[in-house]
């Protein structure tokens, strides 16, 4: 085959690739519960102390939904935002959320963490590549305390500042 009739071979498959979808697995969230109802928040307040720490864990991936290692639940309480429940596994053996936060139990105050979390429910629907979630709940966090509460409805995932 001729060099030139190989580059518009390869050109006119890079055409037809370019419009086949590429579809990605979506990622497990995590979840919380606040004002008695559980929904899926969009932030990860464990990874910001995961970062902290000077050897980060290496959890199993337990599957392509999840490649953070871990499922975790949350809770607002008392206006404090909580580590609830935490399970990962390395090595396929249990990995104990004490080795993470040693002298501390469950519900743990996840005083390391300050930014927005973003609580979604409702529909979620993906158009253009991007999400609009039906409503969304905005708590900003300070320290681990729940300072301002925002509700919002019909939010597209690029207006959130994040």
């Amino acid at each position: 085959m001729h060099f030139p009739m190989f580059i518009r071979i390869l050109g006119a498959l890079a055409i037809v690739l370019s419009t086949i979808p590429v579809f990605a697995t979506e990622q497990d969230r995590d979840t919380i519960t606040f004002a008695g109802q559980q929904d899926s928040m969009l932030e990860r307040p464990l990874n910001d102390f995961l970062k902290r720490l000077p050897v980060i864990p290496r959890f199993d991936i337990p599957s392509t939904a999840n490649y953070k290692g871990y499922t975790a639940s949350w809770e607002v309480k008392d206006s404090r935002l909580c580590l609830a429940t935490f399970h990962a596994t390395t090595n396929l053996q249990p990995y104990s959320v004490s080795l993470l936060f040693p002298s501390r139990k469950l519900p743990i105050h996840a005083d390391w963490y300050s930014g927005t979390i973003h609580i979604i429910s409702g529909r979620e629907t993906l158009a253009q590549g991007r999400y609009t979630y039906e409503r969304v709940t905005a708590l900003q966090v300070t320290n681990g305390v729940v300072i301002a509460t925002n509700r919002m409805t019909n939010v597209r995932e690029d207006k959130l500042k994040r």
